[in-house]
Formats: structure tokens, C-alpha cells, sequence
């Protein structure tokens, strides 16, 4: 627990007689709503039950009667309806929360307890926003992983945790505090804003027959802002100024006690002067920037042009189109001496049949498994497989030297146009190489005088920028921290 922590629990005492009056009055009343000893969700969750059982046990019937024959055409469809009644009860069943038993109101407020007792062992005492971020993941994301009481509320409702009491209030303010610190400063306005709000409901809705819940305006936290965005140690800001005024609302912030008038009427006039010597800065340097992305966008695209043309080149050369040709020319003779070789020969072709034909007259008499084979069975299949086999490997041969013999003809073919080709394609990546060397020493040369000429600007800018946060440090640290 941190010191602000400690000092919440010993400074905001709650009163105990009136969460204890609550707690009798939430008794009485389930008390009284008992029926023959049952509160109002046992009776639902015993009807639900008995629902699903009794749908369980009409499917049951009915695939029953759906495997005897008996009115099938209604059987099946009837079985599936009860099956999804009976599922659906079940699912539901685990839906309710029974408020009004005093051990189960007193589990789910240990259950509360227990996400919040989760978060507080991975030892984040004194953990800033900016810390606890870099150890959980992204820090554009709002912090899922803090959301403690929003988890406790998916589960049984805002209502229902400040009607009932889960958890009880001070327990609830202790987590309110834990995760107040432990958020960014618009991560914490949201995170009040939501729960005053849905506290105001249940206020509206059932007046003072609540619990005390009191939880700590965001007033009580004078530094947090300023310490988000300025490190009290070295006094340097942790954030840039275009950031600062453009990621907070002063207004709200004010509004909800996180600093002062003075302080916002000082970031009001701050961000005034980093808009005013922006724009100025925009306007001066935009002249500039147009013309340098203009002769940039122009340069990419005479290099893109040049390579373009360069590979166009190549690819019209003679010696490429006739490897092409080749190529094509190759792949067609291997296809025609492969459809020869193999499938057009008749003795090959008619010793696969005859080996297909003793194998399905095998596997008539009864054989499972060629090992089976016996007798005159076995001396047929062994000499149609011996017939087969040794016309494969002699086709298989056949192809392998026409294959071969293919591939010699047409490398011959290739060589002179490979020779050719090689000094076009060197001819190629030289041109390609060239061009970028070109773009990219341009470039350079472009941004080069591109910077000199907005340097003065951005030194005028800087000093701009550094006067402002200057101004924010003198007048802040005086008001707004105590070291």
C-alpha cells in the first residue's frame, strides 16, 4: 500500500453504523422476500434446472423413438429443441447471482476482493503511469490491465455493486485509490467521470438506501498533472509542447480540482504562443518544403523512368526472347517424349493392365493383403509384377537418356544467347544502380539545402519552444510543486 493509500484509510473514515444499518436492512429485506426458505434466485435457478433436466429427458425420448422408427419426421427436430432449451437453461443458471443469501453476497464481495489483492502482489507500490506502461505494453492503449473495478462491475453490474456493497465501501474507495494513481491523467478523468456517473444512477434511482460509498474527488490528487508532464527531479518536461497541448483538455482538467486557475490560465496562454510561433514557423518553411517534396516527387520519378526503361530493355532483347522461346520449346519436347515414353508404348501400357487385372481377381477370391496370396494366385500376381517392373525400369532408362539428351541439345542452343544475355542484363543492373546513385546523391544535395535554408527557422522555433517551457517551469514549480 502506498503512503497516499495509508493516508486515505486513516483520514476518510467511513461510518460504520451506516454500512452496518445497511447490512441489517439488506438481511431483513431477504428475510422477508424468502419463499418457503428459498430466495427469489434459488427458485429461478431450481426452475431452470428442472426445465433443462426435463428438456434432457424429452430429447432423450425422442432420439429414442427417432432409432425405432416411431415419428421420425418429428423425432429429430423435437430431439435438437430440447437440447438447446436444455443447454440454454444450464448456460443461464450460471448467469445469476443470488444477492440476497448472505454467504453468497459475502463470497462475491471476497471474489472482488481477490481481483483487486491479484493486482496489488505484482508489487507496483509507487509505480508512475510512464512505468507501469513500459512494464504492461502499449502506452497508446487505454490500461486494460487496470481496470479492476470496471472487471468487478462486467460481472455484476455497477448497480448491483453499490446496492449490494461489492465490495464494501471501504474496500471500494482502497481500490479507487490504487488504480487513481496508477493512471494517466486522462485515463483517471474517464475513470472518475465513469464511476460518479454510474454512482448517480443508483443514487437517483434508490435515494439514501445505499451503502456509504464516498470516494476521493480528483482534487485530492493537486500534483498529478504537473508531475505526468514535468519531472520534479531535474524539472525537465517529459513530454513535448505539440503533445502537452494537444493531448489535454485544461478546461476539464480544472474543472475537476487537478490544477489551479493560475496554472490554467498560464497553459491557456502557453498554448497560445507555441500555436502562434508554429504557424509561423509553418508558414515561413512552407514555401520551402513544397518546392523541395516537388523536385524530390520529380527526381523518384525520372529514376523510376530510367529503370523502368532498363528493364524494358532487357526483356525486348533478342537473346532474351530467344531463351524464352527455348525455354518453351524444351518444356514442349520433354511433355512429348515423357506422353511417348510412358504412356503411349503398348506393352507397357498393357502389362500395367494385366498387373491391375490379377490384383481385383485376387481381391474377389477374398485376398486382404498380398502377403496372403497362395498357390497359382500367388505365381500369377509374381510373374504379371515381374513383367511390369522390368518394362518400368527399362522406360524409366529410355526416358532418363531422352531427357538427357533433350537437355544437351537445347543447352547447346542456349549458350550463345546466354553469353549475350549476360552482357545485357550487366548492361541492365549498371543503368539501375546508376540511376539510384544519382536520385539518392540528389536527394541528398536537395535536403541539404533544404535544411540550411529553414535552419534559421527552427532555431528561431527552438528558442520559441524553450522560452515557453521555461516560462511553464518558473511559474509552475512555485505553485504547483514542493520538493
Amino acid at each position: 500500500m502506498t503512503i497516499r493509500e495509508h493516508l486515505f484509510a486513516l483520514t476518510n473514515t467511513y461510518p460504520l453504523e451506516r454500512t452496518d444499518t445497511r447490512s441489517q436492512a439488506l438481511s431483513q429485506r431477504a428475510e422477508e422476500n424468502l419463499y418457503y426458505g428459498y430466495t427469489l434466485a434459488k427458485i429461478e435457478v431450481l426452475t431452470l434446472k428442472i426445465l433443462g433436466g426435463g428438456s434432457g429427458f424429452f430429447a432423450a425420448a425422442f432420439l429414442s423413438m427417432a432409432f425405432q422408427g416411431v415419428i421420425v419426421s418429428f423425432a429429430i427436430p423435437a430431439t435438437m429443441i430440447s437440447l438447446f432449451i436444455g443447454g440454454l437453461s444450464f448456460i443461464v443458471c450460471t448467469q445469476i447471482y443470488d444477492y440476497e443469501d448472505a454467504e453468497q453476497l459475502e463470497k462475491y464481495r471476497r471474489e472482488a476482493l481477490q481481483i483487486f489483492e491479484s493486482y496489488d502482489t505484482l508489487n507496483f507500490t509507487d509505480v508512475t503511469h510512464t512505468d507501469f506502461v513500459s512494464r504492461m505494453g502499449d502506452p497508446d492503449m487505454e490500461n486494460p490491465d487496470l481496470k479492476i473495478l470496471e472487471k468487478i462491475a462486467s460481472t455484476h453490474g455497477w448497480k448491483n455493486m453499490f446496492y449490494y456493497g461489492i465490495p464494501l465501501p471501504a474496500d471500494f474507495e482502497r481500490i479507487y485509490v490504487y488504480q487513481a494513481e496508477r493512471l494517466s491523467v486522462n485515463e483517471f478523468i474517464k475513470f472518475y467521470e465513469l464511476v460518479s456517473t454510474e454512482h448517480q444512477k443508483v443514487k437517483d434511482e434508490y435515494g439514501e438506501d445505499l451503502f456509504p460509498y464516498e470516494f476521493p474527488l480528483p482534487s485530492q490528487w493537486p500534483q498529478k498533472f504537473i508531475e505526468e508532464i514535468i519531472d520534479p527531479e531535474d524539472a525537465n518536461f517529459k513530454i513535448g509542447l505539440e503533445d502537452l497541448f494537444s493531448n489535454y483538455e485544461f478546461e476539464k482538467i480544472y474543472e475537476l480540482g487537478l490544477i489551479s486557475e493560475s496554472t490554467l490560465e498560464l497553459l491557456n496562454s502557453s498554448s497560445l504562443r507555441y500555436r502562434s510561433a508554429k504557424e509561423t514557423f509553418d508558414t515561413e518553411t512552407r514555401e520551402f518544403r513544397e518546392i523541395y517534396e516537388g523536385q524530390t516527387t520529380e527526381q523518384r520519378t525520372q529514376c523510376d523512368k530510367v529503370i523502368t526503361e532498363a528493364r524494358a530493355t532487357y526483356q525486348n532483347h533478342s537473346a532474351f526472347k530467344s531463351l524464352l522461346g527455348l525455354r518453351m520449346k524444351e518444356v514442349e519436347a520433354i511433355n512429348l517424349m515423357h506422353k511417348r515414353v510412358l504412356l503411349d508404348e503398348p506393352d507397357f501400357g498393357n502389362s500395367r493392365q494385366r498387373l491391375i487385372e490379377v490384383m481385383q481377381h485376387c481381391s474377389e477370391l477374398g485376398y486382404q493383403n498380398i502377403e496372403e496370396l497362395r498357390g497359382s494366385d500367388a505365381e500369377t500376381y509374381e510373374r504379371a509384377r515381374r513383367i511390369f517392373v522390368s518394362l518400368e525400369i527399362s522406360h524409366q532408362e529410355v526416358y532418363v537418356q531422352s531427357r538427357i539428351a533433350i537437355s544437351q541439345r537445347f543447352t547447346s542452343a542456349r549458350r550463345p544467347h546466354v553469353n549475350t544475355l549476360h552482357t545485357a542484363k550487366s548492361i541492365m543492373e549498371q543503368t539501375i544502380q546508376g540511376a539510384n546513385r544519382q536520385f539518392e546523391a540528389s536527394v541528398g544535395q536537395r535536403t541539404a539545402e533544404f535544411e540550411n535554408l529553414i535552419s534559421p527557422k527552427n532555431r528561431t522555433f527552438d528558442l520559441a519552444k524553450l522560452a515557453i517551457e521555461r516560462d511553464i517551469r518558473a511559474n509552475l514549480f512555485p505553485l504547483d510543486i514542493s520538493f
